[in-house]
């Protein structure tokens, strides 16, 4: 078996397990089923983690530069002190995920990702592309952030 096909976890059911400092670049988690699922300080440079449900898993000091994550559940996922330049989180539910200390440097979380009850504050949110991410007012946002200005959608004003 080669390096790529044991890095491909592509539909599998994960759920519990740990990839705690594991060097998993590239891999594919696409569709994978993984609640709980401990990543911290993984380096997940470019992984696929495209339609895959990661609720309550912790992303905790991981390296996600450029990773994938379309169309995903991350319900409660806590991405505390992660390094998420380039990630994509387009169509993904982040309802409760905490985002403290996270560089989301040139992400694209819009085209109407929920962030309702998420937590940005202290998060980098330079050049972050929100548009059309809805929040509500559990939402919390770095100091003087306007989310209107950056072509958020406020729950309930749709």
């Amino acid at each position: 078996m080669t390096s790529k096909e044991q890095r491909n976890y592509s539909g599998q059911d994960l759920s519990f397990k740990s990839f705690i400092n594991q060097n998993l670049a590239f891999a594919n988690f696409d569709e994978a089923l993984m609640k709980s699922v401990n990543f911290s300080g993984a380096i997940l440079e470019m992984a696929s983690f495209d339609d895959a449900t990661l609720d309550d898993s912790i992303f905790a000091n991981a390296n996600l530069y450029m990773a994938s994550f379309f169309l995903s559940s991350l319900i409660r996922v806590d991405f505390t002190n992660a390094n998420m330049a380039g990630v994509d989180l387009k169509d993904s539910i982040l309802i409760g995920a905490n985002f403290t200390g996270a560089n989301l440097g040139i992400s694209n979380i819009g085209s109407r990702s929920q962030l309702q009850g998420a937590d940005l504050r202290e998060a980098n949110l330079t050049n972050v592309n929100l548009k059309d991410a809805e929040f509500d007012e559990r939402t919390k946002f770095p100091d003087g952030f306007n989310p209107i200005a950056l072509e958020m959608i406020h729950e309930g004003s749709c």
